[in-house]
């Protein structure tokens, strides 16, 4: 009995042995992919780095990010609510670390936080700092007769509100409600 393989067999072995590496890959993918990434973390993770920290691990980064995105979901469930704070943590920190451990303070000293927020005491942790930072744009988007922090007058207001402390209009909250409106995307909530 003589098998003999046809001249074509290479081009065959060829397809084989590429769709072998392609499953391989595939699975490789599905075995690195263990846990779970948040929206909130993805977006945190596609931001880029602050100069300060340039020299950070990409580990202690990632989970440096983790804990404000774990801060960020436990504060609302909302996608649009989740992308303000989001989007205010990044205009007044652009995430830095320095900023977050409270080494460097604005605002003369009394801003405290990735949200920079003043009258914080230093007990308050990441939970809290979140869930300050959106009462406080609730509050200041109520005060202006825009409640809800779900359209671009409401936002507006709130971001206003939040950076001034008392006016529900501000040349600044433009950039920042132009920020909301594209992680709300991101995010799914369709803005």
């Amino acid at each position: 009995m003589n098998l003999s393989f046809p001249r074509s067999w290479r081009p065959v072995a060829v397809l084989l042995a590429f769709q072998a590496a392609l499953v391989a890959l595939a699975l490789s993918g599905l075995a690195r992919a263990d846990e779970p990434v948040s929206p909130t973390l993805r977006v945190l993770l596609s931001v880029p780095r602050h100069v300060s920290d340039l020299d950070e691990d990409d580990g202690q980064r990632e989970e440096r990010l983790k804990e404000i995105a774990a801060a960020i979901d436990a504060a609302t469930p909302h996608a649009h609510e989740r992308a303000l704070l989001l989007s205010v943590g990044w205009w007044e920190s652009r995430w830095a670390a320095h900023v977050g451990s409270g080494a460097v303070r604005g605002d003369d000293g009394r801003a405290a936080g990735y949200w920079q927020q003043w009258g914080l005491d230093d007990e308050t942790g990441l939970d809290g700092h979140a869930e300050r930072a959106l009462m406080l744009l609730r509050y200041h988007a109520r005060r202006c007769g825009r409640p809800g922090l779900a359209t671009l007058a409401s936002v507006h207001a709130g971001v206003s509100g939040y950076a001034t402390g008392s006016k529900c209009s501000w040349s600044g909250a433009r950039k920042r409600v132009r920020t909301w409106r594209s992680v709300v995307a991101r995010l799914g909530g369709g803005q």
